[in-house]
């Protein structure tokens, strides 16, 4: 879960999700080119927020992201290490999408090995999901063996090259069947919320992600992500169900009622798609708490 914290100094208001830590994510933000929205019947939020309904709270001193819309995934364009980097996981979880994948969740957490979730739609139309997790955390592995070998004197595209050969990319595939009704809504759901992916600039804020889990969703050439959503929120239902799913997959229990988790992900992801139709706003209202 976000805790919001906040400073407000000559009407400057500066939100602050947690501190960035992890030394992958500093590198990941680092030197990512910006790219304008991928749905542009949605307009970014940039210029203006959203009326708030009329109430006895003060004004809003800022508006900051809801997570109710993903953002385009934004790539390495300057980075030759990143871009290596990025391009070596793609290739180890089978990225981008095989035909046979309708919608697949790359999910990146800060401290574990990288994995995907995938809709998978087999030849006799019925679905499945598929679970493709990595053994190793390239990234730490990598930079891990790169040191060792410059200071042996290598330079870091070879010590990349050489430490990226030494890292075993062979991932973990596990397949489950879904039944129709869960499968229509997880496909539904994302869809729409690829559909809505757009830049979402907070007003009067600045806000920052610390270390857990970053998620890149693809679907029909498109590329959206999202960083560990607020719980509550409608990435944040999203998420819940595909990690409730996916746990069934990878973790079996035989005293975890596989039928009870289903309907409890049907539940969060109708709640999320049912939101995403209605156009919540990707921007909410932020006011600092008054102590008395």
């Amino acid at each position: 879960m976000r805790s919001v914290h906040a400073l407000v100094l000559a009407g400057l208001c500066i939100v602050v999700h947690g501190a960035c830590t992890s030394s992958d994510r500093a590198a990941r933000g680092a030197s990512r080119a910006p790219v304008p929205p991928i749905d542009a019947g949605t307009p970014a939020h940039s210029a203006a927020a959203p009326s708030e309904p009329e109430t006895d709270q003060p004004p809003a001193s800022a508006w900051v992201n809801s997570d109710a819309c993903p953002e385009p995934w934004q790539p390495f364009t300057d980075d030759p290490i990143m871009i290596e980097y990025e391009a070596f996981v793609q290739r180890a979880l089978h990225l981008p999408p095989q035909p046979d994948e309708l919608i697949v969740v790359h999910s990146s957490p800060a401290f574990s090995p990288d994995q995907t979730l995938a809709l998978v739609q087999r030849a006799d139309q019925s679905y499945a999901l598929r679970s493709t997790r990595l053994t190793e955390h390239v990234y730490y592995r990598m930079r891990e063996q790169m040191e060792q070998l410059e200071r042996s004197g290598a330079s870091p595209a070879a010590a990349q090259a050489e430490a990226l050969a030494r890292i075993a990319a062979t991932p973990v595939v596990r397949e489950q069947p879904l039944d129709g009704r869960t499968a229509q809504l997880f496909l539904e759901l994302w869809r729409a919320l690829v559909a809505r992916g757009q830049v979402v600039r907070e007003i009067g804020a600045g806000t920052g992600i610390g270390d857990g889990i970053s998620y890149r969703i693809w679907s029909g050439g498109k590329i959206v992500e999202t960083n560990i959503p607020a719980e509550g929120s409608v990435l944040g239902r999203a998420i819940s169900a595909l990690e409730r799913l996916r746990l069934l997959i990878d973790r079996p229990n035989p005293s975890v009622d596989a039928d009870l988790e289903r309907a409890i992900a049907r539940r969060d992801m109708d709640e999320a798609l049912q939101r995403t139709r209605l156009g919540e706003p990707c921007l909410r209202p932020y006011r600092p708490r008054v102590s008395n």
